[in-house]
């Protein structure tokens, strides 16, 4: 399916058609959401998932996003969401989730270069603790185990391929309930036969908070993506307002300033609930984003619900995206 909504674009983009309808094609704002850029190649001995897109890919991505759209900054979003200002244009919004430390040695020089406006959404916990989230350490034991399979809990899983192997203990943690998982990394851990990885090996990928003072102050927003990244609908409402507020008052600490946006952990539907938005509209944020749902249309906003796509590394593909979403997303 993907290979031939790529043809399709392809056709579109170089008969114009997009450009037309990017006359057309207004009211809606798009968020662009990314987590790990790479130079050249991939290397990494956590999950490879979190790299999407190459530093050459982002450029041409910012360069079409000014060229096509107006990116929108946190205010200007929150501006629009209040009712104090109206557009007619078709807007974009870049961001960045889990505070890897590629966001501040790749994408940061090209935001500033570039003059584009951002929001890094930060997990205040893994900051602070210098521990990478759960699905990269998933990634990192099942890559480093030289076992076949393993049982876990009565259920025999093959590690043979160890790409499903990785996205079959990922998905555990992104729907069972948290006590069911609180501790599924050294369960994991014990079985592959594979130590935790060390702090040091963990920290390297994380950005400090000397870094992410750094970005704030040279105009890049900070928003939170809770504490410690569990998946909000796996977790109380009682836990939920924890995680919620104390990430906003760790950040507001760190870089003076008032945090205004959380994006949700995972981000899909299933991942955030009604309790969700109550917590957060009684705790000082302005808006919530969820991920990989789509993208917004102006008329009916939604702000503790405001959708993300991952752009596809491709400009055809993510223009067709933009101008035809029922086509493509």
């Amino acid at each position: 399916m993907l290979g031939k909504k790529l043809i399709l674009s392809k056709i579109l983009y170089r008969s114009r058609i997009t450009s037309l309808l990017g006359l057309m094609s207004r009211n809606k704002i798009i968020v662009c959401n990314y987590h790990r850029l790479y130079k050249e190649k991939i290397f990494t001995e956590f999950d490879r998932g979190v790299f999407a897109h190459s530093v050459i890919e982002f450029e041409k991505h910012l360069l079409w996003l000014k060229k096509n759209t107006k990116i929108l900054a946190e205010s200007e979003l929150i501006d629009i969401l209040s009712g104090r200002v109206s557009t007619t244009k078709i807007c974009s919004l870049v961001t960045f989730d889990d505070g890897y430390i590629d966001n501040y040695t790749l994408a940061y020089p090209l935001l500033k270069r570039l003059n584009v406006p951002a929001i890094f959404f930060i997990p205040t916990g893994l900051i602070d603790s210098r521990k990478l989230g759960w699905w990269d350490v998933i990634a990192y034991l099942i890559k480093k185990t030289e076992n076949t399979s393993v049982d876990y809990r009565g259920e025999v899983v093959s590690l043979e391929s160890k790409i499903s192997a990785i996205k079959k203990f990922q998905g555990i943690m992104k729907i069972k309930p948290f006590e069911k998982t609180a501790d599924l990394l050294h369960e994991l851990s014990s079985l592959c036969d594979v130590p935790l990885p060390d702090i040091k090996k963990q920290s390297k990928e994380l950005m400090t908070w000397e870094q992410i003072k750094e970005v704030s102050d040279a105009g890049i927003d900070i928003g939170s993506h809770t504490h410690s990244h569990r998946v909000l609908s796996t977790i109380s409402k009682y836990e939920q307002k924890k995680e919620l507020s104390f990430s906003k008052s760790i950040i507001e600490k760190k870089i003076g300033k008032k945090v205004n946006t959380i994006a949700y952990p995972v981000g899909n539907y299933q991942h955030f609930n009604s309790d969700t938005i109550n917590v957060i509209s009684k705790t000082g944020y302005d808006a919530g984003f969820s991920f990989n749902t789509g993208i917004n249309y102006t008329r009916e906003l939604s702000g503790f619900n405001l959708k993300r796509i991952e752009p596809s590394a491709n400009i055809e593909l993510l223009a067709s995206t933009i101008f035809f979403p029922r086509l493509f997303i």
